[in-house]
């Protein structure tokens, strides 16, 4: 494709910058780990900083704060004595809590290359991740410019994690604050077109089969982005089963492959009849799922938990439809529907799954009243998000093979709502601060163009933007199109 996005992507870097890819004392009960988050984010209140053993530590960036599970600061970017590291960060009051919450146990946390305590121990202990490296640490009780007392006079903890992103990327006062609004409409909508390129050419990878490709991506929709390759592992899994399997088979085998049968769920819920059927089942059956695999439920809503979208992806397994649902799609693409984008849009969604199911339709998990109200198992967000990061990358990359007007696509989500998402809210604050132009993210198309945009650039430079070439990059693209 040749749009100014796929060309600024493709610009060789021209120059670099130096950096490279690569028992306690008394707490009081007003500190938080959330205080000690807020510091290690403003860099502002502490000095001189080493690690347990003496090595001087500079933040180059402190990382991504991380609003969901897993460790508090993604990716951040330290030089420790004259080594540089890109990693995770674990930040907690003391180093116990590393123990505490398992963290020695969750391979999750394997990335961690330094660990922020508040206090020094007494007795200090190596702190060991899962695959058995040793991390480094460092205590800032010492190190600050003022009192613990003011602490909470300098740390407003209610304004974070968002306050710190307004504005922050160098590329929000360098390019996008003086871009006018069709400039950077156009600017992200060009890359929403190259982010439906990738996306497209990657699902036709996960299976050797279109529809194969199709149920899997569907698949791995349905775990959202915590449980997103879990989801796309089970499905993978199972598949083989497909003949012989049933629903009720393949919620038994993920269920109990994901520990939902084990003694420290809920308690009430051996008192449902299904809960224990299934249960049953899986008993019988687990030989033909012997792995296990761990999902992440935190910060999930009932309704979107990942038990039932288990439930929904036994369905999908099940589903003799998705071949001919995937070709009747690429088919109205190069009808004469395209010309009528709202309804292209309506019967397009209509072809993605539903499922109806006699129990989760009633019940959010075990419990053992049905709820009166009608509880979807694919509702109508998860669908608008399929169609945008399943649908549409197949039918555009369908559609670039036979030289079609595949461009056009964009015009089909222009006035689509975006999905608001942390991830999205964070990517508005990042490129726009709290200027009013940062509503052009309202849409999904420009959504999905900044989304682009940060997995091509700033997932590897973070919140520091260090070594970042993509203000370069514009520039040049600019200079060269005015040639």
């Amino acid at each position: 494709m040749n749009t100014f996005y796929s060309k600024l992507v493709s610009l060789p870097i021209l120059s670099r910058s130096k950096g490279s890819i690569c028992e306690k004392k008394g707490t009081y009960s007003w500190l938080t780990e959330r205080h000690i988050q807020a510091l290690w984010w403003e860099r502002a209140f502490f000095r001189d900083l080493c690690t347990q053993d003496g090595q001087p530590i500079t933040v180059l960036s402190p990382g991504q704060w991380n609003a969901n599970s897993g460790p508090d600061f993604r990716k951040a970017h330290l030089l420790i004595g004259s080594q540089e590291f890109r990693g995770d960060v674990e930040i907690h009051l003391t180093d116990d809590g590393w123990t505490q919450h398992h963290h020695d146990e969750n391979s999750a946390y394997n990335q961690v290359v330094l660990h922020v305590s508040f206090w020094e121990p007494v007795d200090a202990k190596p702190l060991i991740t899962q695959n058995g490296k040793e991390i480094q640490r460092v205590y800032l009780h010492d190190k600050l410019t003022i009192t613990h007392e003011k602490i909470p006079q300098f740390i407003d903890i209610d304004l974070y994690p968002y306050k710190p992103y307004l504005g922050s990327g160098k590329c929000s006062s360098s390019v996008f604050n003086r871009l006018d609004q069709n400039q950077a409409e156009n600017f992200f909508a060009s890359a929403s077109l190259w982010r439906l390129h990738k996306k497209g050419e990657h699902i036709l990878t996960l299976a050797p089969t279109l529809k194969d490709a199709f149920g899997a991506a569907l698949a791995r929709a349905l775990g959202f982005p915590a449980n997103n390759l879990n989801f796309l592992s089970l499905y993978q899994k199972l598949l083989p089963l497909r003949q012989q399997g049933s629903p009720i088979l393949f919620q038994a085998l993920a269920l109990g492959a994901c520990g939902y049968f084990d003694t420290d769920n809920p308690s009430h819920w051996i008192k449902n009849p299904f809960y224990v059927h299934l249960k049953e089942l899986f008993n019988k059956q687990q030989h033909l799922l012997p792995d296990k695999i761990q999902l992440s439920p935190q910060r999930t809503r009932p309704l979107h938990h990942p038990i039932r979208r288990i439930a929904a992806l036994s369905y999908l397994l099940c589903d003799t439809s998705l071949e001919e649902k995937i070709e009747h799609a690429i088919y109205l693409w190069h009808s004469p529907l395209r010309a009528q984008k709202r309804k292209l849009w309506n019967v397009l969604s209509s072809l993605l799954p539903t499922y109806i199911d006699p129990y989760w339709n009633s019940h959010y998990f075990f419990e053992e009243k049905e709820l009166t109200a009608f509880l979807p198992l694919i509702g109508e967000q998860i669908k608008k998000e399929m169609m945008i990061n399943v649908l549409l990358p197949i039918i555009y990359v369908r559609s670039e093979s036979e030289n079609d007007k595949a461009s056009e696509l964009w015009q089909l989500i222009q006035n689509i709502q975006a999905t608001k998402s942390g991830h999205a809210n964070y990517l508005r604050n990042r490129f726009y601060g709290e200027s009013i132009q940062g509503n052009i993210f309202k849409y999904a198309y420009t959504e999905q163009g900044a989304m682009q945009l940060h997995h091509d650039f700033c997932q590897y430079f973070e919140t520091s933007c260090y070594g970042c070439p993509f203000i370069e990059r514009f520039e040049l693209n600019e200079q060269l199109l005015t040639k």
